[in-house]
């Protein structure tokens, strides 16, 4: 049974076995970690487009990222993800008997988020002239067949990034990351405060440091007692 000392000091106490450099970082990173902004990617099935859109993700510094399995397994290639999943939450959607896009798009509604589809065809709305004013999750689909149109009729609305070639479409680590560069720009010229509760930042620090050192699963059980 833990005794009555909080995680608040655990995470104080175990800061004095993470190097000042690591802590510095994780501060800084910190201050730019969202939740304001998500994404979605839907049945891929080439373990090196997933593993490089989650690299972009956390280098943009989005916490959650969302997987959708319908007739593709995810799989992480870890010489091109570089260590990003340790740092980041990847949310997984794969119960073999549901529309598992559905429950990712039920779920993130339900958290307030508007659902934004990606697709390059006529009627959606060109990515300059989009506006997230409001909690926004992208939806990335399959390589080649793009979104599902249970995807797409779930959507509140459709975005494209303007193409100037004959190719269709961007491929989807460099689609994430157009995307989510104009958008974060966009936040922080109109001064949107996008950053984490106070509390979320508490539960990462205490996640970010027990990864920092190898010994800290020990350290947390001697602290309280177990």
């Amino acid at each position: 049974m833990r005794n009555n000392k909080t995680r608040s000091e655990f995470i104080d106490y175990l800061a004095n076995f993470v190097t000042d450099e690591r802590k510095e970082l994780i501060e800084q990173v910190l201050s730019s970690r969202t939740r304001y902004l998500t994404l979605v990617l839907e049945d891929i099935y080439q373990t090196q487009n997933a593993s490089a859109v989650l690299r972009t993700c956390e280098c943009f510094g989005l916490q959650d990222v969302h997987i959708v399995e319908q007739g593709n397994k995810f799989s992480v290639n870890r010489n091109i993800v570089r260590g990003a999943t340790k740092w980041i939450d990847i949310h997984r959607y794969n119960h073999p008997e549901s529309n598992n896009i559905d429950d990712c798009i039920a779920h993130l509604k339900k958290d307030g988020y508007k659902i934004c589809a990606t697709s390059p065809h006529s009627g959606a709305v060109d990515l300059p002239d989009f506006s997230p004013d409001e909690k926004t999750a992208f939806i990335i689909g399959h390589e080649r067949h793009g979104l599902s149109q249970k995807a797409l009729e779930l959507s509140d609305v459709c975005l494209k990034i303007p193409m100037y070639g004959f190719t269709e479409s961007y491929n989807l680590s460099v689609s994430a990351a157009l995307i989510l560069y104009d958008c974060i720009q966009k936040l922080k010229n109109a001064n949107k405060n996008i950053e984490l509760s106070e509390i979320e930042k508490e539960e990462l620090r205490y996640n970010w440091y027990k990864i920092s050192y190898k010994r800290a699963d020990l350290l947390e059980k001697g602290f309280f007692g177990s």
